[in-house]
Order: structure tokens, then C-alpha cells, then sequence
């Protein structure tokens, strides 16, 4: 059972951040990657867990998040024939520095 730290995020909001974060992503790593409903999703229900990780930093859960991030990004990319689905270990890392606040 997923416990939520107090606060709700409004379709509106996760939209905004998501939109940030997309233009981030197509700057900052790769521009071969594409929006859709599932994505999103993903990505709010990993704004709520970031907020989660603030109380519990174990190994577990960041290795458990870190996870979550990478399935989101599998659904963002556009399969390239040359470079495969292009999410390393050096992405989810620097996308879990963003999403955590520690990168900007």
C-alpha cells in the first residue's frame, strides 16, 4: 500500500512538470523521444515517490526508484535502429539527479 506524503498533485501541475522536464531531457540527453498518457502517468506516480524518498534514503528504495525511472523513460523513447533504446545506467542516473533536485 503506497502511503502519499500529504500533498496531491493536480493533473495541471504534473502536466507543467512534465513539460519541464520533457524539454529538459530533449536538450540535455536526447531529442529522440516522444509524450504519451502512459509516460505521464509514470511520471506523476514517480513525483510522488520522490516525495517518499525524502523519509527513507535506503539502498532499496533508491535502487526500486531508480527502476521506475528507467520503465518511464522505456516508454519515452523512440527506438532507434543505430543506438537501441537508448536508456543507460548514466541516463537514469542523471535523471534521477533532476528529479531529485540535485541537478538543474
Amino acid at each position: 500500500m503506497k502511503r502519499w506524503t500529504g500533498y496531491i498533485l493536480e493533473d495541471w501541475d504534473v502536466n507543467i512538470r512534465f513539460g519541464e522536464f520533457y524539454k529538459w531531457h530533449k536538450e540535455a540527453i536526447s531529442d529522440l523521444i516522444e509524450c504519451k498518457d502512459s509516460t505521464i502517468r509514470r511520471y506523476k506516480n514517480i513525483l510522488y515517490e520522490e516525495a517518499e524518498l525524502k523519509e527513507d534514503k535506503s539502498i532499496e528504495k533508491i535502487e526500486a526508484f531508480k527502476q521506475k525511472i528507467k520503465l518511464m523513460l522505456h516508454t519515452m523513447y523512440i527506438k532507434d535502429s543505430k543506438h537501441g533504446w537508448g536508456v543507460t545506467k548514466e541516463i537514469i542516473e542523471k535523471v534521477y539527479d533532476k528529479i531529485r533536485g540535485l541537478n538543474n
